[in-house]
C-alpha cells in the first residue's frame, strides 16, 4: 500500500473520530424484551374510548384510554411524533380500560422489569409550588381500590411535598402477604446542578429497573437523564434492594400521568403530571444504561467504511 493511500485512510479515520458525536436514538422499536410500548402518535377507538395503542401487541385491552382531559401534544422532536399532556386537569391520565394479570407488566418467570418514559415539566421543580400538596405521578400499576394486592408507582416529589427539600423521584412498591412488606418506598434525590439537573421545558429520560434477584443488594436502579446529544448512557441516581418480586397473579391496571386510583378517591385526585410524557416502554428485563435512548457513534463505524 502506498504512503499516499495510507495517509488518505489515516486522515479519513482521524476526521471521522474527531467529528464523531453521540446520538439520540429515535422512537423505540419492539424487541424480544419489550412487553408494552406507547409512542402516543396514533389513536384508535375501543368501546367508544379514544385510545393510545400498544405498539408491542394487538390486544386492545392493553391500549391506554385518554381520560379526564388528557390530550396529545407535540413531542420531543419531530421524529418522536406526539406526546401526551396531563396538565389539563387534576384527574387527567391515560389508563388501561380493565384490570389485567399483573404478570402482564413484568417477567413472570424472573420478576424482572424496566419501566421508562421521557418527560417534560411545565413547572420548575426547584421552587416551592403553591397549591400543590401532592406528588406527580409518572407511571403506576395498581388496583382500583377493589383488591388487596397492589403494584407500584413512580412519581416526582416537588419541593415541599411529603417533606421533600429537593426535587426527587419516588418509587413505591406496595406488597401484601407473601410478597413482602406492605410498603417499600425508595426516594432518589435529583441532581442539584449540571446537565441532569431538573429544569422546566427540557426533556428527561426516567427509568426504574429490577433484575429479579429478590432481596439482593442493588437489584433495583433508578435513572434520571437529560435527553441531549452529548449523553451516551442513562444517568444512575439511585440503587436499592427490592425485598420481593412483584406478585404475579393480581388483577391490576396500568396508568400514565396519574395514579390508577385517582378516579375513586378525592385525596388522590391531584397527582397528575404537570407537563408532557412520551415514549413509555415496559420491558421484561433490567435494561442496561446503554439500552435506552442514548448511543455513541465513533471510529468503529468509520473504520468499516474505510475497509470498503
Amino acid at each position: 500500500m502506498t504512503l499516499l493511500r495510507l495517509s488518505i485512510i489515516a486522515t479519513f479515520v482521524l476526521n471521522a473520530a474527531s467529528s464523531a458525536m453521540p446520538a439520540i436514538r429515535g422512537p423505540y422499536d419492539v424487541d424480544e424484551h419489550t412487553l408494552h410500548l406507547y409512542h402516543f402518535d396514533a389513536e384508535s377507538r375501543v368501546a367508544k374510548k379514544t385510545m393510545a395503542p400498544d405498539a408491542a401487541g394487538l390486544d386492545s385491552a392493553l391500549g391506554l384510554a385518554f381520560q379526564n382531559g388528557a390530550k396529545r401534544t407535540r413531542g420531543f422532536q419531530s421524529a418522536f411524533g406526539s406526546a401526551i399532556d396531563t396538565s389539563t386537569a387534576s384527574t387527567a391520565r391515560l389508563m388501561t380500560l380493565k384490570p389485567m394479570p399483573q404478570s402482564t407488566f413484568w417477567n413472570r418467570q424472573t420478576g424482572a422489569f424496566t419501566y421508562e418514559a421521557i418527560v417534560q415539566m411545565d413547572f420548575d421543580p426547584r421552587k416551592f409550588l403553591e397549591d400543590r400538596p401532592s406528588r406527580m405521578q409518572i407511571l403506576s400499576v395498581d388496583n382500583d381500590e377493589s383488591g388487596v394486592t397492589r403494584g407500584f408507582w413512580l412519581s416526582l416529589r416537588p419541593i415541599g411535598v411529603h417533606g421533600a427539600t429537593a426535587p426527587s423521584l419516588e418509587f413505591v412498591k406496595i406488597g401484601s402477604g407473601e410478597y413482602g412488606p406492605r410498603v417499600q418506598a425508595m426516594v432518589a434525590v435529583l441532581p442539584s446542578s449540571g446537565l441532569h439537573s431538573p429544569i422546566p421545558e427540557a426533556w428527561f429520560h426516567v427509568a426504574v429497573s429490577y433484575d429479579g434477584n429478590e432481596g439482593k443488594r442493588d437489584n433495583l436502579k433508578i435513572y434520571w437523564t437529560r435527553v441531549a446529544p452529548e449523553v451516551t448512557a442513562a444517568n444512575l441516581v439511585y440503587l436499592a434492594s427490592l425485598d420481593r418480586d412483584p406478585p404475579p397473579d393480581a388483577m391490576l391496571s396500568f396508568s400514565v400521568g396519574n395514579r390508577v386510583r385517582s378516579n375513586r378517591s378525592s385525596r388522590n385526585q391531584n397527582e397528575n403530571w404537570l407537563g408532557k410524557i412520551d415514549e413509555v416502554r415496559i420491558s421484561s428485563v433490567a435494561r442496561r444504561p446503554q439500552e435506552f435512548l442514548f448511543s455513541e457513534t465513533g471510529v468503529a463505524t468509520a473504520l468499516k467504511g474505510a475497509e470498503k
